[in-house]
């Protein structure tokens, strides 16, 4: 019900529970973020799809992480991703129907 988010109890309760989730995956994260860090090169915003294979990236791995510009994160500085819009973050870094697997989308969480 929407009156719940008006409840202070709930919402605290709800935030507790959020805290606790972070608290709980924040390790995984983190070895998801190093993992994915070794694939994505830190040249991945000036290089082109033929550079990154000539840097020996698998051909497949090149094309997907030059097309799925949300994994381009995991090389950005965070505080280039909080200056970031809402519309570049939902749409040109967005990661809605592209496929990613737990270690990506962990990644970039």
């Amino acid at each position: 019900l929407q009156c719940m988010e008006f409840n202070p109890d709930y919402k605290l309760e709800k935030e507790n529970e959020a805290k606790k989730w972070r608290e709980e995956t924040i390790e995984f994260s983190n070895n998801c973020l190093k993992e994915m860090r070794g694939y994505v090169p830190t040249s991945i915003f000036t290089s082109s799809l033929n550079e990154l294979k000539e840097q020996g990236l698998n051909p497949d791995l090149a094309k997907r992480i030059y097309t799925k510009k949300c994994l381009w994160l995991v090389r950005m500085p965070q505080e280039d991703i909080m200056k970031l819009h809402d519309a570049d973050l939902l749409g040109r870094y967005g990661t809605e129907a592209l496929g990613l697997d737990l270690i990506e989308i962990c990644a970039i969480y």
